[in-house]
């Protein structure tokens, strides 16, 4: 008795029947990777970093008007010589210390 092998696309397409249509369409190609239980370190930190909210946009700085005059001075203090700045910065302070209503005691007090 000779048995003649049915080859051929019909034959095939039959063989195949009771495989899925993913299987069909992407058999499986090399090794396949067995899922893992726990994530890695690395997978943990990504996980985590994204889980994280950003934090929020610093607010914008509201200068007051002392803020921008005194800011506004810096360059033209910068552009002058060393002594000269110190100079100013002293008579500034002291301007303000003169007039400032701060009364400071600095009397030597003994302990008791």
């Amino acid at each position: 008795m000779v048995t003649t092998q049915r080859r051929g696309p019909l034959h095939q397409n039959h063989l195949l029947s009771h495989l899925s249509p993913t299987l069909l369409l992407h058999p499986p190609v090399g090794r396949t990777v067995r899922p893992r239980e726990e994530p890695s370190e690395v997978e943990r930190s990504l996980l985590e970093a994204l889980q994280n909210q950003p934090p929020p946009p610093p607010r914008p700085q509201v200068r007051r008007s002392m803020e921008h005059f005194l800011l506004g001075l810096a360059p033209s203090l910068e552009r002058l010589p060393l002594d000269k700045q110190e100079f100013i910065k002293f008579k500034l302070m002291k301007m303000i210390f003169d007039h400032s209503t701060v009364v400071l005691n600095l009397d030597h007090v003994d302990p008791q």
